[in-house]
């Protein structure tokens, strides 16, 4: 809960997000109501839409980098909304990409592991864990930028290579890459500095978003 205005904190955050101007990228909150014992998000719905688990798969188990670029660009500007309204999602993973199927536009969903952003970093696992970086799994630290790339990179490699890069602790924290799809040399330079070891060797969202791939 968020204990100043005593409402589920994901409504909190979703509501901060949600501000003027809206995002096309964060789907809409609409309306809340609290039960006893639960309580239940209206959220906006695009129509057609499906996940973008669902999407690869309907292309073919992964997609086009054309595509990739685009729908990563938007997941960047997505988050880059949220960090400066002060939310970090914490949970990016293709399950929580909405795509609207006939104009590839996507939005963020589930806020549901979120945290309202603070200068420090934090403690404990959210999210899929192999999403998480090696810097959780070595000393239990979530710092919000980095770590929020490090998702970013992970993404990016399960949509251009049709899988995870890593399935296990010990390869996240090896972090050797292995691309088992061709990919253009910009892609690859992208996802590999997105998946630097070293959380401070992570390039920020707005550098991403001004990479050499998305030219």
């Amino acid at each position: 809960m968020d204990t100043e205005g005593l409402i589920p904190l994901e409504v909190a955050l979703m509501k901060r997000v949600n501000s003027s101007p809206a995002s096309p990228y964060i789907v809409q909150l609409i309306d809340w109501f609290d039960h006893p014992t639960e309580y239940v998000m209206v959220l906006e719905r695009p129509h057609p839409c499906l996940n973008l688990v669902e999407f690869c798969e309907s292309q073919g188990g992964k997609l086009t980098e054309n595509k990739a670029r685009s729908v990563i660009l938007q997941v960047v500007e997505a988050l880059r909304t949220c960090q400066a309204r002060g939310v970090l999602h914490r949970d990016l993973k293709p399950d929580n990409v909405l795509i609207q199927t006939d104009t590839l536009q996507v939005k963020l969903i589930d806020f549901g592991c979120g945290e309202f952003l603070t200068s420090t970093s934090y403690k404990g696992f959210a999210g899929a864990r192999l999403f998480n970086p090696p810097e959780m799994f070595l000393q239990n630290l979530y710092i919000p930028v980095p770590a929020t790339v490090w998702s970013v990179g992970v993404t990016l490699f399960d949509l251009v290579c049709g899988s995870l890069p890593f399935f296990s602790r010990e390869e996240i924290i090896r972090a050797k890459l292995f691309f088992r799809e061709k990919v253009t040399t910009d892609c690859r330079h992208l996802v590999r500095w997105c998946l630097s070891p070293n959380p401070a060797n992570r390039p920020t969202l707005e550098q991403i978003v001004f990479h050499r791939w998305f030219q």
